[in-house]
């Protein structure tokens, strides 16, 4: 038998959250319209907690992806918007839907990089790769 305060969810809040993400809604908006905490949200969509509902889960899944859709559709259709915030809209992007900048790492002419790895011999006063400055000499000086 369950003991402690009934649970707030409410079957027609699965709809709330697919009504709301469709026109671009975050999961924090969502949670304030129908009234709970990020941490409950989390809560009803992990099969592991004992709080968990199948459906709002399915909902918030859904949810995500109109989100994102509506996102997608708002940067495309102001392609030739001057007066639209790209900068807010690629912050957004990256922020909410896991964009990231593309990098990629590559050796001379394209090719892929070599690794070379050479084990470390702290007698050898031969420094082959030139990569390590050398302290001291006849001036006392340090190396550049």
């Amino acid at each position: 038998m369950k003991t402690g305060r009934p649970s707030k969810f409410r079957p027609e809040m699965c709809q709330i959250v697919i009504d709301m993400m469709k026109e671009g809604a975050s999961k924090t908006e969502v949670c304030a319209r129908i009234g709970i905490s990020r941490e409950t949200m989390n809560q009803w969509r992990n099969p592991e907690s004992p709080y968990f509902h199948q459906a709002f889960s399915d909902a918030l899944k859904e949810g995500e992806a109109l989100s994102e859709a509506w996102w997608l559709e708002q940067g495309r259709i102001n392609l030739h918007n001057k007066d639209f915030n790209y900068t807010g809209w690629y912050m957004n992007m990256k922020n909410r839907h896991g964009w990231r900048d593309k990098q990629e790492v590559s050796g001379d002419s394209g090719n892929p990089i070599r690794v070379v790895l050479k084990q470390y011999d702290p007698a050898d006063q031969h420094d082959p790769a030139g990569q390590h400055d050398q302290v001291g000499g006849d001036d006392g000086a340090k190396g550049d």
